[in-house]
């Protein structure tokens, strides 16, 4: 499919853009609805912690495992048919909870979870892409990732309470209404149009699934989602091990770091390459770690998340925007997809790895070099 409204001035916050920032926040608060409350539920189902943490795991899993599908789906089907069939599947899926009685359905259902967000969040950050002026990626792609960090910092606290005030099928009945609603918004976005696009000579049918120029700035955001993996499970153990009272906080101040940074950043970049954002992000992420590692108190601590916070808040949208840059138009599906599935991977493998690490903010901080160290080679490679 081709693009028949691809923007050609300089103007960001389009009509289909500021569509997709609406479907983007409603479809996040929901699912991080769901990631706060479900293994909850699950524990009250079976009472095990293991098959709680199941909910997370499956739904992973999921989305990894369907990324290199729906990527060169977006290309040749089109951005809005996969936008919508995630959208579909993520609103029966929410009606669905309501029907499982045993873990095991619940997986089951987790598991089909997983491949809506899969599908919609890909299309989602390939819609971003195209609608985006080409000169400001960067500003573009930070902007639309803050209605992320909105779903991300409401949605946990808006699960619990529908779910502790009202009681699991109200919660599922309220997110099964934000997801229909954007569901519904999903059906309006209609930029493309229904030209076929021959595939560019590069493209090869070993590239089918991945896309080749996308792989190595995911490897970036590899090394990066392996920090972020390994602080959000390992941060509340090291609070209780530390004695350090509420550091809950830290996310706080990291979503409130990465929307002020998102705000600022992408135009710098833009303006002036991404070297001079990606570089400092990438050790402001070190540093994040190494003021964790010598954390003593709970100020500490939210220092150490507000360099979090510039980390990894920065560093996604410029990495992303650089993989736009470098990857044909046709194969901008294939090259989301592959940044996300290598996001997947870092956070998941961040979480597990976490328990056989001992010194676990050194480990992060070494993660963090790797990434540093990527991106030299990617830029050593370019020029």
């Amino acid at each position: 499919m081709t693009v028949k409204n691809e923007p050609t001035g300089d103007k960001i916050f389009t009509k289909y853009y500021n569509i997709m920032l609406v479907v983007s926040l409603l479809t996040f608060t929901g699912h991080y609805m769901l990631m706060a409350t479900l293994p909850l539920y699950a524990k009250e189902l079976s009472g095990s912690n293991v098959l709680a943490g199941m909910m997370i795991t499956s739904l992973t899993i999921a989305a990894l495992f369907f990324r290199p599908v729906f990527g060169p789906l977006i290309d040749s089907k089109g951005r809005k048919v996969i936008l919508v069939t995630g959208a579909v599947l993520l609103a029966l899926v929410s009606l669905s909870y309501q029907l499982a009685q045993t873990v095991l359905l619940l997986i089951l259902f987790r598991v089909v979870n997983g491949i809506g967000f899969s599908a919609h969040t890909s299309a989602a950050n390939t819609i971003i892409s195209d609608l985006t002026p080409g000169g400001r990626l960067s500003e573009g792609i930070g902007y639309y990732g803050i209605s992320v960090i909105i779903g991300t910092a409401v949605g946990p606290a808006l699960g619990l309470y529908f779910a502790e005030a009202s009681g699991y099928p109200t919660l599922f009945l309220v997110v099964f209404c934000f997801w229909l609603v954007a569901m519904i918004i999903s059906f309006f976005i209609n930029y493309e149009s229904k030209e076929r696009v021959k595939p560019g000579p590069g493209i090869r049918k070993k590239e089918k699934f991945v896309e080749t120029t996308a792989i190595l700035p995911s490897l970036i955001m590899f090394f990066v989602s392996l920090v972020f993996g390994a602080v959000i499970t390992f941060l509340p153990a090291y609070g209780v091990a530390r004695e350090i009272v509420g550091i809950g906080a830290f996310f706080t101040v990291y979503s409130i770091t990465v929307l002020i940074s998102r705000l600022m950043i992408g135009r710098i970049a833009d303006r002036h390459g991404f070297r001079i954002v990606l570089i400092p992000s990438l050790i402001s992420l070190a540093i994040s770690m190494l003021a964790l590692a010598f954390a003593g108190s709970l100020m500490m601590v939210l220092v150490a998340a507000v360099f979090f916070g510039i980390g990894f808040g920065t560093s996604y949208p410029i990495t992303n925007a650089i993989i736009i840059k470098r990857c044909p138009p046709d194969r901008r599906g294939a090259a989301n997809s592959t940044l996300l599935a290598s996001m997947d991977i870092g956070i998941g493998l961040g979480a597990f790895v976490w328990g056989f690490v001992v010194e676990i903010s050194s480990f992060a901080a070494v993660c963090a070099l790797l990434a540093l160290l990527a991106y030299w080679y990617l830029e050593r490679k370019d020029n």
